[in-house]
């Protein structure tokens, strides 16, 4: 049956063909992506406590890895991750989570990691899964970002750990020198760079906020040479 775009897309569920003795990708930039879904589907379908376990390794793996991974190439050396902080709404004092804050001068990186998937069912058959997946994965994270901007850039905040124990305290910063990158596991391109245009996206984007797939993070890691460089891409790709 011939694909359209309202359709699932063969793919995500099959991503090699078989012709003769060898194996074919259709996608290669999306190829190991589709395998570790293939995998996690196969070991979670038939024992679902199997995937909350998957679901908390896989998510202290990336919360952990990309901020490394940036520090690493930097040399930034104040990096915290697995962060908490106190906020007030309506009213009430609430404490919510943040992935990682990096610190270098008098720049602040925000980062936020979403390691959800768009839904693989059709969007003819399933459009509000792709709703909420837009907003799981996109909307959420640049909200959560924007929310710690607006406390920086106005008063000194205090960051704790799990166990609601200091870990620093952050000054209070200009909101031009906070950034926010939202990073999205699923290989989402061509979403990521076009999603504030779009009606799913409610966050203001008045400050420093991008939305980037970890494939293309890795670009940017292995194009750019020094944090200076990285941080002024970061200024003017949050304008564009």
């Amino acid at each position: 049956e011939p694909y359209f775009p309202d359709k699932v897309f063969p793919i995500n569920k099959r991503p090699l063909i078989k012709i003769g003795d060898s194996y074919y990708s259709f996608w290669s930039r999306t190829l190991y992506d589709k395998f570790y879904r293939v995998l996690y589907r196969i070991v979670t379908e038939k024992d679902e406590t199997k995937k909350q376990t998957w679901n908390n390794n896989q998510k202290l793996a990336t919360e952990i890895k990309i901020p490394k991974l940036i520090s690493e190439k930097f040399k930034f050396t104040n990096f915290y991750t697995n962060n908490y902080y106190d906020f007030v709404e309506n009213g009430n004092k609430k404490r919510t989570e943040n992935d990682a804050i990096i610190l270098f001068e008098n720049k602040i990186l925000i980062v936020e990691i979403k390691a959800g998937a768009i839904s693989n069912s059709s969007i003819s058959n399933d459009f509000k899964s792709f709703e909420n997946n837009f907003t799981d994965i996109f909307d959420k994270g640049i909200i959560q970002g924007e929310r710690l901007i607006n406390l920086i850039s106005s008063q000194e905040i205090i960051i704790f750990d799990e166990d609601g124990n200091v870990k620093l305290k952050i000054p209070k910063t200009e909101s031009k020198n906070i950034f926010v990158i939202n990073v999205t596991i699923d290989d989402l391109n061509e979403i990521t760079a076009h999603f504030e245009d779009t009606k799913y996206a409610t966050y203001s984007n008045t400050h420093n906020c991008i939305c980037i797939s970890l494939s293309d993070l890795l670009v940017y890691l292995d194009y750019f040479e020094d944090r200076i460089t990285f941080f002024h891409f970061l200024s003017k790709r949050c304008k564009s």
